[in-house]
């Protein structure tokens, strides 16, 4: 059996009486391949042809089937459609008495569908810890919820910096505090050597006399 492709006329021209989906797109395919047949594009197209969908065939691009120039009944067997609708079919160019059977299988078929998400308890709490393990630094998109997040934390981290500060500032202020014999809980001792307040140890020294003489105070 020979079926003829005229991709100028896009027309399918059958040689047959009786022909099937099945063998018109394999004849489709083999053409298709042939020499550079690819340049016309796809005349045919299918959907479907695995259980429980029945195979479809639909003709693209203008493409339709004459049937065999003679006189007779060419039977077209399966779900043979246009694209867009309309007849598959073009007449004879003889004039020949023809008439075109398409045979369209009817088959029903059930399909047990679940309406539920099909998403597990589990699944849930695996999917909110991918989320919270998440770098907010590759989610920072304007007015997404990783840019807000990331600006709290360079807050936070600004806070910590400033309250760091603070405490060494207090630090210092209580050791100055201290120094002046202030804090009646920590006084002040001086001797000749050594000047000692609250948690500081002082050492004095002295050099020199007269108007050379210098007094240097250093922290042990």
């Amino acid at each position: 059996m020979a079926i003829v492709f005229d991709p100028i006329e896009k027309v399918i021209q059958l040689d047959t009486f009786a022909v099937s989906e099945k063998e018109l797109w394999t004849a489709f395919v083999d053409w298709s391949v042939l020499s550079d047949n690819l340049k016309y594009g796809a005349g045919m197209t299918q959907l479907g042809g695995f259980e429980p969908i029945a195979l479809y065939i639909y003709l693209e691009l203008g493409w339709k089937i004459r049937p065999k120039e003679a006189d007779g009944i060419t039977t077209i067997s399966g779900n043979v459609l246009v694209q867009g609708g309309g007849s598959p079919i073009v007449p004879t160019i003889g004039n020949w008495q023809t008439l075109v059977n398409m045979e369209t299988p009817v088959k029903a078929t059930t399909i047990e569908v679940n309406t539920g998400s099909g998403v597990t308890e589990q699944d849930k709490l695996d999917i909110a810890d991918r989320v919270w393990d998440e770098s907010i630094s590759e989610h920072l998109s304007n007015d997404s919820t990783g840019l807000t997040l990331n600006k709290v934390t360079s807050i936070s981290s600004s806070l910590d910096d400033m309250t760091t500060s603070l405490e060494i500032s207090d630090e210092k202020i209580r050791e100055i505090w201290e120094l002046h014999g202030l804090d009646i809980n920590k006084p002040l001792t001086v001797t000749q050597s050594k000047r000692l307040f609250g948690s500081v140890d002082q050492k004095i020294q002295t050099t020199g006399s007269g108007s050379t003489q210098e007094t240097k105070i250093t922290r042990n």
